[in-house]
């Protein structure tokens, strides 16, 4: 089987399904007799030039005028499509999968070829014609959850990234559960050695905390600051990576009231930074507001560094339902230090925590067995579209 993956998110390497689309690649070498080419408009990365010289991936070159950015989804709609129509001339593939369902509702208009498409989180599944009338801001993602809703319930399928991710779309979307299949996410374990050991603080030296999230309000900054200051007894030393420059004051802010709490600010940063940060931290805390899976959590299992977290959306499913990490409740920074404080206190406890996480993320987000259930679903979507 051919398939042809468009995302316009593949170069830089930062997000979830940027990650998942690399992996895609894989597919040849672990499945003879099926592949997965990439059609993307972002190949600005040693990995993306790579698979470009292979012959993995195909570049759209795409100007979207400023005034069109707020809507560039909707503009990206067509210019996909000829491209992938164009491309199919010398790679017949089979399906077409947007990595963005969204994305897929020009080709699913026209009704030519088999689409299948992915939604990766419940953003504009949350959004309601009620906060677009109180805040005109919103009124865009709520006419982008329109959308979006009658493409996912007009394709055969839907891949999602975690039974929670599903269970909301079924009810926001009226869409039946067994259409809305989830592909676990994975992540490549042969990156990460597991180093659980660290060199603990002494009484009086800081904790190492480490947060990585480019939109620090969703990962739950603010509430990781107030924990932290709620904990005087202990110092810290707060890395946070992914906001830029802009947002730093902002973010000092946050730490200003709390004297126990030194800040780092080192930006966005490269993967294989972000993965040495895994094994300099003690903790590696994003107590996220909403997070349909939780990509980074797996990377810190795989490292060994303990993990505090929220039950909020998919994060349960990466951790075992919080048997691999010390979870809290969202929004809720006293049971965040609470949970803080047992990861620091407990060292047998937080041991056994931290050897669990690998063994789980190992074995339920096992690579082959994510691109098998992929290239099934691709098959079984090729089929539904056919009849």
């Amino acid at each position: 089987m051919r398939i042809l993956l468009v995302t316009n998110a593949f170069g830089r390497v930062t997000n979830g399904p940027a990650k998942f689309a690399h992996h895609l690649l894989d597919v040849a070498s672990m499945l003879p007799g099926h592949e997965v080419r990439i059609l993307t408009e972002d190949l600005q990365g040693p990995d993306a030039e790579a698979a470009l010289q292979a012959g993995q991936a195909y570049t759209l070159a795409l100007q979207i005028p400023g005034w069109a950015k707020p809507f560039g989804q909707f503009w990206r709609m067509k210019p996909y499509y000829d491209r992938a129509l164009a491309i199919r001339k010398t790679y017949p593939w089979d399906v077409l999968v947007y990595i963005n369902a969204f994305q897929g509702g020009y080709a699913l208009w026209r009704g030519h070829v088999p689409v299948l498409g992915m939604i990766n989180d419940y953003i504009l599944a949350q959004a309601s014609w009620q906060n677009a009338l109180r805040n005109p801001g919103q009124a865009r993602h709520f006419m982008f959850k329109c959308v979006e809703r009658w493409v996912a319930r007009r394709l055969p399928l839907v891949m999602t990234n975690s039974h929670y991710l599903a269970s909301v779309l079924a009810k926001e979307y009226n869409v039946l559960i067994n259409r809305l299949p989830v592909v676990y996410k994975t992540v490549d374990v042969a990156k990460f050695s597991f180093k659980p050991n660290r060199a603990w603080p002494e009484p009086g030296q800081p904790w190492h905390i480490l947060f990585v999230k480019t939109n620090y309000q969703v990962g739950g900054l603010p509430e990781l600051c107030q924990a932290l200051g709620a904990l005087p007894q202990h110092n810290f030393t707060l890395e946070v990576v992914g906001p830029t420059a802009p947002y730093h004051a902002h973010i000092a802010s946050l730490v200003a009231a709390h004297a126990n709490i030194s800040l780092l600010l080192p930006g966005s940063l490269p993967q294989a930074a972000v993965h040495q940060r895994l094994y300099a931290a003690h903790i590696f805390c994003v107590p996220s507001r909403q997070e349909a899976l939780g990509i980074a959590n797996m990377e810190a299992a795989l490292a060994g560094t303990p993990i505090v977290s929220t039950t909020t959306g998919g994060i349960p499913e990466v951790l075992d339902g919080g048997a691999a990490a010390y979870l809290a409740p969202a929004g809720q920074p006293q049971a965040l230090a609470n949970a803080l404080l047992a990861c620091i206190t407990q060292p047998d406890d937080r041991a056994a925590r931290q050897a669990r996480a690998r063994a789980f993320v190992v074995k339920t987000f096992n690579k082959k067995h994510m691109l098998e259930t992929f290239v099934s679903l691709c098959r079984q979507g090729v089929v539904a579209n056919n009849v």
